[in-house]
């Protein structure tokens, strides 16, 4: 399989795991998410033949309104050691800029917009060691994109527990 369909085949599928509402929930023992800071972790149970995949997830609203800013799931999919972060970004955004994350200590990571939907505009990449590393140690990052007249937009997402999270999927991930 080439890498590239490999990439965009995994972010699709952390993307609709991440977009959907209809995902079995790794549990505590209390039935709810567990949840690591700022971030919940969740699992897609496999359907339809594919493979199910687990993330943390982290939403930011708009305080006033409750308008979706930005939805952020990182996590494995099967078959991949390798990191992968999803984002969901609003409709209306100005797309040639692309996406851009962040964190102190690492080289910014810049991508494209792969698409947009109804729900919002998708993008991911996979998430680089140095990267990886630094987010582990920071305390926020920020992912930056335009708005529709190419204003930028800067989002801090907190990633007070992402560590925790991680590992948390890393140690119940399936091959």
């Amino acid at each position: 399989m080439k890498p590239r369909f490999f990439f965009l085949t995994a972010s699709a599928l952390l993307l609709a795991c991440a977009a959907t509402c209809a995902l079995a929930v790794e549990a505590d023992g209390n039935g709810e998410a567990q949840r690591f800071g700022s971030w919940i972790a969740k699992c897609e149970a496999p359907q339809e033949g594919q493979q199910g995949g687990c993330f943390i997830l982290q939403e930011l609203v708009l305080r006033e309104g409750g308008q979706r800013v930005l939805q952020m799931a990182i996590g494995y999919v099967p078959g991949d050691g390798s990191p992968i972060a999803a984002l969901s970004l609003p409709l209306g955004m100005s797309l040639p800029a692309g996406v851009v994350m962040e964190v102190a200590g690492a080289r910014p990571m810049h991508f494209p917009v792969e698409r947009c939907e109804p729900s919002g505009c998708r993008a991911g990449a996979r998430l680089e060691p140095d990267f990886l590393r630094a987010l582990g140690a920071a305390e926020r990052m920020t992912v930056r994109f335009n708005d529709s007249k190419r204003e930028p937009i800067k989002v801090a997402v907190s990633l007070e527990g992402f560590s925790a999270g991680l590992n948390a999927l890393k140690a119940t991930r399936r091959p």
